[in-house]
């Protein structure tokens, strides 16, 4: 099928572009009716196995057998990272439903999946009968299935027109439960899942904030992170308005996540956590939101800054600190042309390779840092296809080095965000909210005002 009509994936225009036409899933046996001639088949599974590719040739009225059989080439749990994707819109009613959910991951070799339900952006009612792809059977831990490797839980994307959406994990009831009122009003979501936090609850941002409240939410701690790669792309606020976020002090991890069915298949965009052993499925978000992660497409990579890895903080004193970091890259599924070392936002080294070197052998990254002021350190691995599209993208999250206490602080920046914050609070002056307005303003306000105390303080203190 095609996204809209059969809620089926294959949505045109969207990346990664690197599929021949459309596909099917498949349990390990399928009939398919063809016309005569020479049949072009691939089978893929996930970002871990090598696509395989056969033709045969069929003639007309002929029952032809055909067996590809696929290997795993690399085994990330023996590198203690473990895939999964946190934006799957499925209705979870019967078991039967949980099965079907549990197939299509083991197609896709994605091992935590998080099952969405979700609101109109015009209206909420905290009752699950009067939410989008309903998850009756639970939130939360409770709601928990496996199946060999494969796992699932459900949890609510909760959504508003003018302030976005955002994944809400962890909670075994609804956003303000019972409640019904314009989502686009008072509370704003940092204040609806207040409680939800406070409880041991998780909040990212989806769709990389589209650039609405996620301006005023970053710097008040009220979400634990962005999901910024989908589609194949890195979603508004983009690259450029995370590293920014990071550029000024805060520690915001982002995520890769797929948004299936709206998207071309199912975890076409992962996170990968790091874990020293399998984790549950509260445990890896909890990963995730710490920043232990990288998000990809397709490439896999490993990141090393001295002894420390994604999420880690280092703390030093003295003019300098020198670190040898070590990227290492491998892409299966699609070539890997640039591998970028990345510190403060700025490429500190680069290594370009032929496009099918990262199919065959592991690619690596080697650089020795000197850093003589509070820094990040992260990792880039990306292509292009033949149109121009992305064809493979990966992003680590950083490393934090911190001298003297201090966390990385860049003026200019700052003067970006403070700009798009205070555009955000110009639009919200201008609207119609027909309850709550001036809480709306406050709210956005205090978050101006923080930015503002780090400006007059060069920066930010981290004890």
């Amino acid at each position: 099928g095609q996204w809209p009509k059969t809620l089926a994936g294959n949505r045109p225009g969207k990346a990664p572009i690197r599929y021949l036409g459309r596909f099917f899933y498949s349990n390990g046996e399928t009939d398919i009716y063809v016309p005569p001639g020479n049949v072009r088949i691939e089978v893929w599974k996930g970002f871990e196995y090598e696509p395989k590719v056969r033709t045969v040739r069929v003639r007309p009225g002929e029952n032809r057998g055909v067996v590809i059989e696929l290997s795993r080439a690399v085994d990330m749990t023996g590198l203690d990272m473990y895939s999964g994707d946190t934006h799957l819109h499925f209705d979870r009613i019967t078991r039967d439903d949980d099965e079907t959910i549990l197939d299509l991951m083991a197609a896709e070799d994605v091992r935590y999946g998080y099952v969405l339900c979700y609101n109109g952006t015009g209206s909420y009612d905290g009752r699950m009968s009067k939410q989008d792809i309903p998850q009756r059977r639970g939130l939360g831990t409770n709601s928990v299935v496996r199946r060999g490797n494969y796992q699932i839980m459900s949890a609510q994307e909760y959504r508003s027109g003018h302030f976005g959406h955002t994944k809400v994990f962890l909670s075994d009831q609804l956003v303000q439960a019972g409640k019904s009122y314009d989502p686009n009003g008072w509370p704003v979501f940092g204040e609806a899942v207040r409680s939800i936090r406070e409880a041991g609850g998780l909040v990212f941002w989806a769709h990389g904030g589209y650039s609405k409240e996620i301006f005023a939410d970053y710097v008040l701690g009220t979400v634990d992170g962005m999901e910024l790669m989908q589609f194949g792309i890195y979603r508004p606020i983009g690259l450029e308005g995370w590293y920014k976020i990071l550029n000024i002090g805060f520690r915001f991890p982002s995520l890769g996540a797929s948004d299936f069915p709206a998207c071309r298949k199912l975890a076409d965009c992962r996170t990968y956590v790091i874990s020293e052993e399998e984790p549950t499925m509260e445990e890896w978000l909890r990963g995730a939101a710490a920043g232990r992660s990288f998000f990809t497409t397709g490439p896999l990579m490993r990141l090393r800054a001295g002894d420390s890895e994604p999420g880690d903080i280092v703390r030093f004193t003295g003019e300098k600190k020198t670190v040898t970091v070590t990227v290492g890259v491998r892409s299966l599924v699609a070539p890997v042309s640039h591998i970028d070392l990345i510190v403060n936002g700025r490429v500190a080294a680069r290594e370009t390779f032929t496009r099918e070197a990262s199919k065959r052998e592991w690619l690596l990254l080697e650089h020795e840092l000197e850093l003589s002021e509070s820094s990040w350190v992260a990792a880039a691995a990306y292509s292009l296809s033949a149109t121009g599209n992305p064809d493979a993208e990966a992003h680590t999250n950083p490393v934090y080095f911190y001298r003297d206490h201090k966390a990385p602080y860049n003026a200019e920046d700052l003067a970006w965000l403070l700009q798009r914050l205070e555009g955000r609070i110009e639009f919200h002056e201008n609207r119609k909210i027909a309850v709550g307005k001036e809480k709306v303003l406050a709210y956005f306000e205090k978050a101006r005002q923080k930015l503002l105390q780090i400006r007059r303080n060069h920066g930010q203190r981290i004890e």
